[in-house]
């Protein structure tokens, strides 16, 4: 019987409070199931966005399981990744910390899948939506400097923090075995001592609880770097204070790919900065 839970392979030790609670786990799943599911990645490249420049494009979990080309490995991979077995993995981990930093019980929350409006999530009778989508960052074709005709690096996304409804955030690194690719790598930061300038701006397009907020990069700095690697899982706690990023990728042919898993819950989990 095959084992599709990105836990399996978790113990204590995979287990970090600070900055803010995360799991790290390399060699999440087994490679077997990995070597299967990097081979038959199903993002197709002819997505019409596909030739822009380091742009994260998603296929969430719903419009996955309606694609009847995938596989049935993909499948069952994205059905336990998404449902009530995930659930109660990430409830046994996190429940004390979820317990103090926003007072929930997590093994009494009623989840639905793939629903990314609070208020729809209100309608149905749950508590929160929980999705595992297949993302890419597209290849990076760089861009020019402005006194030389020299490509640099790109930057997927900055230091920020995820939308305030957001009970967390992971990410299983598909990297494909022939890309040779650098950069893109997972950085996650502090505050540092005694900063007392401003924390945050561009809160977003909107005062929505969707929005995310950026981090003023003077006011943080590395406490941890996960590099772009096969078969890594890394998910944190969202907070005001889970502050991640991604570093520049140098210019490559080749796309970042990974499965984003993400909880929203039905009101705002935290304070607008």
């Amino acid at each position: 019987m095959v084992n599709y839970s990105v836990f399996q392979n978790f113990t204590s030790e995979c287990y970090f409070d600070g900055p803010y609670p995360h799991v790290l786990i390399r060699n999440a799943i087994d490679e077997d199931l990995y070597d299967e599911l990097e081979k038959t990645f199903p993002f197709n490249k002819r997505h019409p966005d596909y030739n822009k420049n380091n742009m994260r494009l998603n296929i969430g979990c719903e419009e996955m399981l309606a694609n009847n080309t995938i596989t049935d490995h993909w499948r069952n991979f994205i059905e336990y990744n998404s449902g009530p077995e995930f659930w109660k993995d990430f409830s046994n981990i996190f429940q004390s910390a979820a317990s103090k930093q926003y007072k929930l019980n997590l093994s009494k929350l009623k989840l639905i899948r793939d629903l990314r409006s609070s208020s729809k999530i209100k309608q149905e009778g749950a508590d929160f939506s929980i999705d595992c989508r297949v993302a890419v960052n597209t290849p990076s074709t760089g861009e020019n400097k402005k006194r030389k005709a020299q490509p640099q690096a790109n930057i997927v996304r900055g230091p920020h923090v995820d939308k305030w409804n957001a009970l967390f955030f992971g990410l299983l690194y598909m990297r494909a075995n022939k890309d040779d690719s650098t950069g893109g790598a997972l950085n996650i930061y502090k505050f540092k001592k005694g900063y007392r300038g401003p924390k945050y701006f561009g809160k977003g397009k909107g005062n929505a609880p969707g929005d995310s907020s950026e981090v003023n990069k003077d006011a943080i700095e590395v406490a941890e770097t996960i590099e772009y690697s096969r078969n890594t899982f890394v998910l944190a706690l969202n907070s005001p204070k889970a502050i991640h990023g991604v570093t520049p990728r140098a210019i490559t042919k080749h796309p970042r790919r990974f499965v984003n898993f993400i909880a929203r819950y039905k009101e705002p989990l935290f304070k607008r900065f």
